[in-house]
Parts: C-alpha cells; sequence; structure tokens
C-alpha cells in the first residue's frame, strides 16, 4: 500500500539538482567548512515567515547546526533581487528564495554521512474555499526536506597562483562576502562559480596597497604581479584584448564575455578548472591548447574587466565557462598566514592583527581577510 504524506506544507525545500555534492574545505580557523545553498519557494498566495532552520543528521536527527533570527535573515535571499543582495527572511506569495548555508566541523569524522533540513515557519492558512475572506490568526508550521549525502573530505590540493608576502584575501570563503551569495542565471540553471573564488590584492609591511598617486596603476603593489599556474594542466581559454581601467571605473557596460577581462581557464583534469581574471594587458603568456606546468607564470596582475582596483580574481569550478559554473573548494599546498585584516581604511590601507595557531599552514584555505605569504 502506498505510504500516505506526512503533512500538506505550503514551501518546497530542495537541494539544487545543478548544485555538486558539497565537500568539506580546511580553512585557516583550523575547521572544516561545508558551504552550500538551498532552493525555497513559497507555493502559497500568503507570506511566508521563515523563523527557524535547524540542518540535522538524517540518520540520528540530531541538529548539527540552527540558524533564526538575524542570521537566518542575513542569509536568506530572494530569487530575482539584485546585487548586492537584500537579506530577508520572509517570502512572499508565489516567490522563491536562496538559503546560504555555512557549517564548519573541528574535523571531518564529524561530518555525518547524511544531512537534512527542518524549516519552522508561519503564514496565515488559506481557506478551502478560495472566495472567502480568511480572518485566521498567524500559524506556525514545519517542514523538512532536502537531504543530501556530504561529499569526501579529500582535498583537492594546488599551488598558489601567486607569490611572496603581503597577500590579502578579499570576499573568499565562506561567509559575509558577495562570492558566498553571487549568482547568475544561465539557459534556466543558476550558477555560482564564485562561491570558493578570492580576490588578491597586496599590502606592504604598513598595511598599504599603493605608494604615491593610487590613479597611477603602476603605484599598486599588486599590479604586474607575475600570476602562476596552480596545477599541470591545460590552456583552454585565454584572453588579452581588454585594456586595464582607470582607478574604481569599469567597463561602459559589462557582459558575459567582458566581465572577467583578460582571462586564463585551465583544465586541471578530474572535472575541475582553476580560472585567472582582471589580468594585465599584454601580458597573457599563454594560448588555448597549449599545455602548463606548475608554477609556470601564465600573466600578470592587472584591473581588465569588472575589476575598479588591481587584484587578481581566482576560482575553481566544474566547468570551463566563467560563469555558467559552479565554484569548487580547493586548498593550498603551502602557504604562511601573515595576520588577519581586521580593518581597512578609507585610503584601503589595512590593519592587521596576529591570528592563533601556526604560521605555517599546510593544505589549507585561507578566509575573507586573511593576510599570506605565499612561496616564491
Amino acid at each position: 500500500m502506498e505510504a500516505a504524506p506526512q503533512a500538506i506544507t505550503s514551501i518546497e525545500l530542495a537541494f539544487p539538482p545543478e548544485l555538486p555534492t558539497p565537500a568539506p574545505v580546511r580553512t585557516t580557523d583550523g575547521r572544516y567548512h561545508l558551504v552550500y545553498q538551498l532552493s525555497l519557494v513559497n507555493l502559497s498566495p500568503q507570506r511566508l515567515d521563515l523563523k527557524r532552520v535547524d540542518v540535522l543528521d538524517r540518520s540520528s536527527g540530531r541538529v548539527v547546526a540552527t540558524m533564526k533570527g538575524a542570521e537566518l535573515r542575513k542569509e536568506t535571499a530572494r530569487v530575482g533581487s539584485v546585487f548586492p543582495i537584500v537579506p530577508t527572511a520572509s517570502l512572499g506569495g508565489d516567490q522563491a528564495g536562496i538559503l546560504f548555508i555555512d557549517l564548519s566541523f573541528g574535523r571531518v569524522v564529524d561530518i555525518p554521512s547524511q544531512l537534512t533540513h527542518k524549516i519552522v515557519y508561519s503564514q496565515v492558512p488559506v481557506s478551502a474555499n478560495l472566495s472567502t475572506k480568511v480572518t485566521a490568526t498567524r500559524v506556525t508550521l514545519r517542514t523538512t526536506g532536502a537531504p543530501f549525502a556530504p561529499g569526501a573530505g579529500e582535498p583537492f590540493v594546488i599551488l598558489p597562483p601567486l607569490r611572496g608576502s603581503g597577500w590579502g584575501d578579499q570576499n573568499g570563503c565562506c561567509r559575509d562576502t558577495a562570492h558566498f551569495r553571487v549568482g547568475q542565471t544561465f539557459d534556466g540553471v543558476r550558477f555560482n562559480p564564485e562561491r570558493f573564488g578570492i580576490d588578491f590584492i597586496r599590502y606592504d609591511e604598513g598595511g598599504a596597497p599603493y605608494h604615491g598617486d593610487p590613479k597611477q596603476l603602476k603605484n599598486w603593489l599588486c599590479w604586474g604581479a607575475p600570476v602562476v599556474a596552480v596545477a599541470d594542466g591545460k590552456v583552454i581559454s585565454a584572453v588579452d584584448r581588454f585594456p586595464d581601467n582607470k582607478l574604481l571605473k569599469l567597463p561602459g557596460q559589462l557582459t558575459p564575455g567582458n566581465i572577467a577581462g583578460n582571462k586564463v581557464v585551465i583544465e586541471l583534469g578530474g572535472g575541475r578548472f582553476a580560472a585567472y581574471a582582471h589580468l594585465r594587458p599584454g601580458s597573457v603568456r599563454v594560448r588555448s591548447g597549449d599545455h602548463v606546468k606548475a608554477g609556470q607564470v601564465i600573466g600578470e596582475l592587472g584591473n581588465s574587466g569588472a575589476s575598479g582596483i588591481p587584484h587578481l580574481h581566482f576560482q575553481v569550478m566544474d566547468r570551463p565557462s566563467f560563469l555558467a559554473s559552479e565554484g569548487l573548494p580547493y586548498v593550498y599546498d603551502s602557504f604562511e598566514l601573515e595576520g588577519r585584516i581586521v580593518s581597512i581604511g578609507n585610503s584601503l590601507s589595512i590593519k592587521v592583527e596576529a591570528t592563533p595557531g601556526p604560521r605555517r599552514r599546510i593544505n589549507e584555505l585561507p578566509l575573507f581577510l586573511d593576510l599570506v605569504r605565499f612561496p616564491e
């Protein structure tokens, strides 16, 4: 006999089918982060207010993490909201939303083999007779769904894409950054290729990113820095035709074709691709079809494409498209953690504080606002 459904609910909760299986990544806080998103759809004509989201161990029912209040509001966005995404904990009738989740664990073995989710929400119930005016009080409802099995904890290890000291991680993993929440839709599918992407900017020992007039790009410490292949691989695409932008100026119209500016995409094997964006015009040293070796210089850091100040955007993704792909986790084989950026001034200079733990890091991913030194 067919089992009867447990309850009629007004919300559809789903793990996006296009999303790669989330796999944990070890970061400089010494923890393993599991980063993903869920799709929410309000199937009723009534407004739905999210109250709490529990992430559960599907086998035991144990609550692994809870989001509520201001945190839940910050990590939820309506589909179609413009960038920057406006936080919300409410979905209007027939509206869809995205819930961004970052779980962290002390050890890989602490990660449940299967996870599921419970959402507590409230709304005014709809009358069975749609012509009848509803005056009922708001009720609290619950629904459970979006189960999945996290991927293995084996890290994808690569070299850093840059060399030397003073590299600040802007917009990197895992929360509170544009990369964590960015998304675009191609051919009816929503992608986030930048989920683990990092914008690297270089600073001197005093925390300054440039010397002299910042309008002169050559005065930025990172401009012209060599960019290297993070692993052996094959160049899938190499673009070197866009000019550097003037400081804080973007191209008149951003398109999928120019948003990355001068770029290189390298196939790393195993369904992984490395992308380098905003390279200096005239600096790209490789062409499509070239085979590169780990550590080989492929170009120089610049300010082309959707870049207002010189920086390198680096990401690993599951397809060769810079935009129509999903971001994948990775770790750098070796680097030093020089400190953590605690403030950024009006001149973009930074203040750095020391961080606990060892200075040298092996097989870890820098976190947002880390200051790191890469091997020369």
